[in-house]
């Protein structure tokens, strides 16, 4: 079994769009396409709290890399903070 995970830094997206199109590298390529589990994680040291709420979807993954979809669903449809996305891969 390979494990890999990681925390990216998604950014702000201020162009309204309803979501964000993202792409992760592995920093070593699998053997086997991994199964990827992702959440978002407000901008660091954040006070007061940010109260923005997040989905993610997991558009493809390879070997390589994944690309995942990132949406603001509380209502808003851009944000300034510079998000960051916690993901782990896992393959057989």
């Amino acid at each position: 079994m390979e494990i890999q995970s990681g925390v990216a830094t998604v950014g702000s997206n201020m162009e309204s769009l309803l979501l964000k199109e993202f792409q992760i590298t592995f920093p070593q390529e699998f053997n086997s396409e991994p199964v990827l589990v992702a959440n978002t994680l407000e901008q660091a040291n954040t006070k007061p709290h940010v109260n923005d709420t997040f989905a993610v979807s997991v558009k493809s993954t390879t070997t390589k890399d994944a690309i995942v979809h990132i949406r603001r669903v509380d209502g808003g449809t851009h944000w300034a903070q510079p998000l960051r996305l916690n993901w782990i891969a896992i393959a057989q």
